[in-house]
């Protein structure tokens, strides 16, 4: 007999919500690192088997990043998370099986099913909820208001990229939308020139870009008003002055294609990273270059806050192991190049486990942070830590030979051995250390040289920890 499932309950703003959800594309994507990071971060928070951030739908629910959980894609008949967005606030299921709305939903009638849930919605600019961020667990529970107040800010975090991203879509929108109108106005510009010079005006003084024309000279003959705006020159002072003068006093850019990235200066002397599309106009009088200016400011911050992100351990703040795959293969260059060797030193805590087991997560994050900050203060400058995940360590030594390397790491297992003071009070750990040596004419490839590096790391675990072998 076919189970009878529970309508869930239709948002008022579902048409313009779905709008927004299918403009931003997020559910085609996978493995975006800070959803990713995220979703990790609130597992271990609020301890808790299983997390996910999802993405609601006509029909389906997709989870975009998830720990615990199996498969993609669920039916939005059986989602959790399709009764979130339709509230104002948190949903917290403290026993499904007693909450009728839930307790017919396979995913609860399972064995070791869904017994606790809690979520909050994820919104866009609009305020529209688009999916959200969910911890579940198998068997019931309460959440604290602490721990309420975690969900709720982490599901900030993600709020706050899901916006950055809908506005440089948005941006973007316009400015193509300004672009694509001002191309067709100009391809007839020279024939039409005097019939369409007051409807090319007004669209340029609206148009979300600078629009800059200027003579053979380099000399501005025309300045809307988002110029006026972007370099702070009024138009009646920036008409007749020169390029150089004006936005770019190193030299007028060389536009060899259409399209390029530069720096411009605003009338204050300050620095403006630009995109610059131009055209070639010729007119009566002479031939013209008309420039469409666009700030994106916004756009490189963004850039280098992902690469950052996609580089750098979010608990630690280490950098991670993409990090460290691009800086061994530098360090192998260096040391061939200058006849000195490096060293690959990896480091296991002896522990941890223990700690993490008898004081929480909590307690084991905070042990894990102050190791790393150890770490990075005993190390040269020169030299490179990085976190692998778990309580795994990586330090990479320039300019070093095998047995300075070994007294090195004996150091640093003293220093990992000193008590840290938490919370829950003090507590000692230690470290197993493999290292791997790599010399000037060595023909190691870095693959290679981490795994002899990780060997000997084994090999100082079953020698007893808390010691350095060389692999």
């Amino acid at each position: 007999m076919a189970m009878q499932m529970l309508p869930y309950p239709i948002p008022a703003n579902e048409h313009e919500r779905l709008e927004v959800l299918h403009s931003l594309n997020l559910q085609a994507t996978r493995d975006d690192p800070l959803f990713e990071r995220i979703t990790r971060l609130v597992s271990r928070c609020l301890d808790v088997p299983m997390a996910a951030v999802t993405l609601i739908d006509e029909h389906h629910q997709w989870l975009k990043a998830k720990v615990g959980i199996e498969g993609d894609v669920t039916p939005r008949s059986e989602a959790f998370c399709a009764h979130t967005i339709a509230g104002d606030g948190s949903l917290v299921v403290e026993d499904a099986r007693l909450d009728e709305r839930f307790r017919e939903y396979p995913g609860v009638l399972a064995e070791n099913g869904i017994r606790f849930y809690a979520g909050v919605p994820l919104r866009s600019l609009g305020g529209l909820a688009l999916g959200a961020l969910c911890v579940v667990d198998h068997r019931p529970r309460q959440l604290s208001e602490r721990e309420l107040l975690i969900l709720g800010d982490l599901a900030e975090v993600l709020n706050h990229e899901i916006r950055q991203r809908e506005r440089i879509i948005k941006a973007d929108q316009r400015r193509d939308h300004a672009e694509a109108t001002l191309a067709a106005l100009n391809r007839d510009l020279e024939a039409e020139v005097e019939r369409r010079s007051r409807e090319v005006e007004l669209i340029i003084e609206s148009a979300y870009d600078a629009y800059i024309c200027v003579d053979q000279h380099d000399r501005i003959a025309d300045w809307n008003r988002a110029a006026e705006q972007m370099f702070d020159w009024p138009r009646k002072l920036a008409i007749s002055r020169s390029l150089v003068d004006t936005l770019f006093p190193d030299g007028v850019p060389d536009f060899p294609r259409s399209l390029i990235e530069t720096t411009a200066r605003r009338r204050d002397g300050s620095a403006m990273p630009v995109e610059i599309r131009t055209h070639r106009l010729e007119m009566a009088d002479g031939p013209r270059r008309v420039l469409f200016v666009h700030d994106i400011t916004e756009r490189l911050q963004l850039r280098h806050k992902r690469e950052l992100e996609a580089r750098q351990d979010l608990l630690t703040e280490l950098p991670n192991r993409r990090a460290l795959q691009e800086r061994v293969p530098q360090a192998m260059a260096r040391a061939r190049r200058s006849g000195q060797g490096m060293v690959v030193m990896f480091i296991d805590l002896d522990g941890f486990k223990a700690v993490n087991d008898d004081l929480g997560h909590d307690a084991g994050d905070r042990l894990l942070c102050e190791l790393a900050s150890r770490l990075r203060v005993a190390v040269r400058e020169v030299d490179f830590v990085a976190r692998l995940g778990g309580d795994e360590f990586v330090v990479v030594l320039e300019g070093t030979s095998a047995a300075m390397a070994e007294r090195k790491a004996m150091a640093l297992i003293e220093t990992i051995e000193q008590p840290v003071h938490l919370a829950a009070g003090q507590v000692r750990v230690s470290a197993s250390i493999g290292l791997s040596y790599f010399s000037a004419d060595a023909v190691d490839d870095m693959e290679g040289l981490m795994r002899r590096a990780d060997l000997a790391m084994y090999a100082a675990k079953r020698a007893g920890k808390g010691c350095v072998r060389i692999g």
